[in-house]
């Protein structure tokens, strides 16, 4: 009997730590995340379809990255380099002020130094194959009184 209240004295504490933690990875699916590497250059996601969220220059260079919805913000800029690229966002809504550019002059155009871009577009059906009914779409994050910004 000692022995088993010693047990789960023991294991209580770990397993609400685990829980903690496990809940913590949860929410990082939940909150988005922006440009956060070294000379404002995107990073990985912290996991496969995080929403990402761009307020300031960010710069994409070679690898593959898996986002949740993008939203490009009035002040933002997502830059894809001449690298080889696999760009995976479920959406992406380039909002009022934001932008979004490929091989754009000053820089050299896409493919000058063996570079590709491919964006791909992933995510659940939301329609069923039904072509009446609507999917839900991106929401806008920008703090507008009018949708996404637009004038």
């Amino acid at each position: 009997m000692t022995k088993s209240i010693a047990t789960t004295l023991i294991f209580t504490p770990l397993l609400v730590a685990v829980l903690t933690l496990h809940s913590g990875t949860a929410d990082a699916q939940i909150r988005p995340v922006g440009c956060t590497g070294p000379n404002n250059t995107l990073q990985q996601p912290p996991l496969p379809g995080t929403a990402l969220v761009i307020n300031k220059p960010c710069t994409v260079k070679a690898g593959t990255y898996k986002w949740g919805n993008v939203n490009i913000v009035k002040g933002g800029t997502l830059k894809f380099t001449d690298a080889v690229i696999d760009f995976w966002a479920a959406s992406i809504l380039v909002e009022n002020g934001g932008t979004l550019t490929a091989g754009a002059l000053p820089d050299p155009p896409i493919g000058t130094n063996n570079g590709r871009l491919t964006i791909h577009l992933w995510g659940k059906d939301q329609t069923g194959n039904d072509p009446a009914r609507k999917g839900k779409g991106i929401p806008c994050v920008s703090d507008y009184d009018i949708p996404c910004g637009i004038p």
